[in-house]
């Protein structure tokens, strides 16, 4: 239609690769109002086709058939919106901050329906980075240390290893925190007059410390995701944050199976 040909005349001059290679998707968002004009908000995806076809070719050499492609957005508001049982958590609106280890995916969804998505260049490796140069240690020490005093609970942790930590990763939560705060203040400026309710942090990076801080630092409230939490039977390795991804994956309509959705 003529909105699909408005984005992507828009959308060519920002992709940083040819739109002759590139798979473009777009989500509608809502109409929001500038000034006198109505206008329709849209959160255009693309992806270069050689890397989709190169990593489709490696998941067909190891003996798996791919039923679909599709962006991290859907999966995660797919999984916590399958969590929603009353009419008011589907009108609320959510900040879900997936934190993985080489970037954070940032998504504002109100039930099903996603209003803002954008990728920050934040992640567990950021905060392995800092504690390294802090402490003198490689990042592979560091991860070590931060993740083992971390998935302690906060009585078992040693204070002097904790509060290190803190010190060297202060910046990298603040820069996270700015991040954040940015598109909160997009989501009031864009949807005036609508406020989030509350922050999910999922990711395989996510902890309740971190949960905290964001949560002081934006003046929002904020749990620690769970996606498992309608699967009290499933005794998955590692944090359950991590699984939030796979599990959304997992949940898509069968009906669809087949169709490529987004790339």
């Amino acid at each position: 239609g003529s909105l699909e040909a408005t984005v992507r005349q828009e959308a060519e001059s920002r992709i940083p690769f040819p739109a002759a290679e590139t798979e473009l998707r777009f989500l509608e968002v809502a109409d929001v109002r500038q000034g006198d004009a109505l206008r329709r908000e849209v959160i255009v995806l693309a992806c270069h086709r050689p890397r989709l076809d190169e990593l489709l070719a490696g998941i067909e050499d190891a003996g798996f058939r791919p039923i679909a492609v599709e962006v991290e957005a859907i999966a995660l508001l797919r999984c916590y919106s399958a969590q929603f049982r009353r009419d008011e958590d589907r009108d609320q609106r959510i900040l879900f901050a997936h934190i993985g280890y080489s970037s954070t995916a940032v998504l504002i969804g109100k039930g099903s329906d996603v209003l803002f998505f954008k990728y920050l260049d934040i992640g567990g490796k950021h905060f392995d980075e800092a504690i390294a140069r802090q402490l003198q240690m490689t990042t592979a020490e560091a991860w070590a240390l931060r993740r083992h005093n971390g998935d302690r609970r906060a009585d078992q942790q040693d204070p002097e290893i904790a509060r290190s930590i803190a010190d060297a990763t202060r910046p990298v939560v603040d820069k996270l925190s700015n991040e954040l705060s940015m598109c909160v203040r997009y989501h009031s400026v864009t949807f005036r007059g609508h406020a989030l309710s509350r922050m999910v942090l999922a990711g395989g990076e996510a902890t309740s410390a971190l949960v905290d801080k964001l949560a002081a630092q934006l003046d929002l409230k904020a749990e620690l995701g769970d996606p498992l939490r309608t699967f009290p039977d499933l005794n998955l390795p590692g944090r359950r944050t991590q699984w939030d991804i796979a599990l959304g994956l997992a949940l898509r309509p069968s009906a669809s199976v087949g169709r490529v959705v987004a790339s």
